[in-house]
């Protein structure tokens, strides 16, 4: 019903404006594509997000903070003695870098009594996780962050903000070499944000049914906005000049922006589930499906996305998902109560 529902959009979408039409292929898999379950990690706390560097695991739980993980291989996470940071409003999401020979994860807080904004915590010694001296933490009334991107050179951090749309915050250097997350601007007129994703001075802001918004970082102004092919976008993924939004009802949707200001629909893929979230690497397409599992797509041509490879989910919905190609490639996927899952990506 939904993939009808969509075909007609796009149909009267390609005669208004111009667009080319879009394929819609079955779900079915071919070749040796393969996406297995290697662990399962089960916690008490609520795991929102999770971020994948240097052999650690770093979670975001909620109100139970920051958790570390050392990753002993893939299948085997062991939880770091110490390697908890709590805080009094909830931890939504986490990105973890490397700048002056020390680790800094970056996190998004989540709104109470109306304080809310982010924190920069020193994780070089994840047993000890330290708030640097002289931090900000920008509580700032009716803030309730989502996600964050860094840019390259670590001097703004972009936050998807629920209440405030999207929030940029200047980074300098702190205290005792530590990070400083400073004064805050606002974009998007206080658009309600909720995933974000952000490469060559671009921003690519999910909005839920308000779709998805293109902000020109140098300026905060709005480039473009899509909305008119999409039921509600909940995650946005960028590769070069391909955007890749998982939208609630359509699933996987394949945007050209080559340039930012003129996105073009390349093609899509209508999923049987509710896509949560989405990464783009190249022409592969990982896409956290709902309750129905991780969906292994392809960009085979300039107008089709092709199934590769499937997981069916047995239990749980994967909330947020992290993309790593350390070894293997591997696929670390939040679960919201039920932990965090370990997925192998293998095959052609």
């Amino acid at each position: 019903m939904e993939g009808k529902k969509f075909a007609m959009i796009a149909f009267i979408s390609m005669l208004l404006f111009g667009y080319s039409a879009c394929t819609l292929p079955a779900d079915s898999s071919s070749g040796t594509a393969n996406i297995s379950l290697v662990a399962t990690i089960t916690t008490t706390e609520v795991i929102k997000s999770v971020y994948v560097s240097g052999g650690y695991l770093y979670a975001a739980a909620g109100y139970d903070g920051l958790l570390i993980y050392k990753i002993v291989n893939p299948s085997n996470l062991v939880k770091v003695t110490g390697g908890t940071y709590s805080t009094y409003v909830p931890v939504n999401d986490v990105v973890v870098k490397t700048t002056g020979g020390s680790n800094y994860a970056f996190i998004p807080l989540g709104s109470v009594n109306e304080l809310g904004g982010m924190m920069i915590l020193n994780v070089t010694t994840p047993s000890n996780i330290l708030l640097p001296a002289g931090h900000l933490t920008n509580d700032l009334a009716g803030y309730n962050s989502g996600t964050i991107a860094i840019k390259d050179d670590f001097t703004r951090a972009y936050v998807a903000d629920s209440a405030k749309g999207l929030v940029t915050y200047t980074i300098a250097p702190g205290a005792a070499g530590g990070c400083v997350a400073g004064a805050a601007a606002k974009s998007l007129d206080n658009k309600p944000a909720s995933d974000i994703s952000v490469s060559g001075g671009y921003a690519y802001v999910a909005a839920k049914e308000g779709g998805v918004y293109i902000v020109d970082l140098a300026s905060g102004k709005i480039s473009s906005v899509i909305s008119w092919s999409l039921s509600q976008a909940n995650a946005t993924s960028v590769s070069g000049s391909t955007l890749v939004i998982a939208d609630q009802l359509y699933g996987a949707m394949v945007y050209d922006v080559s340039d930012p200001t003129k996105p073009k629909l390349k093609a899509s893929y209508d999923t049987s589930g509710e896509a949560r979230d989405v990464i783009v690497n190249g022409s592969d397409i990982f896409l956290a499906d709902g309750s129905v599992g991780m969906l292994w797509l392809s960009i085979a041509s300039s107008s089709s996305v092709v199934l590769k490879g499937r997981y069916l989910e047995s239990s749980g919905i994967a909330s947020k998902i992290f993309y790593s190609t350390d070894t293997t490639p591997f696929i670390y996927a939040a679960y919201g109560p039920a932990g965090i899952k370990v997925f192998k990506i293998s095959g052609n």
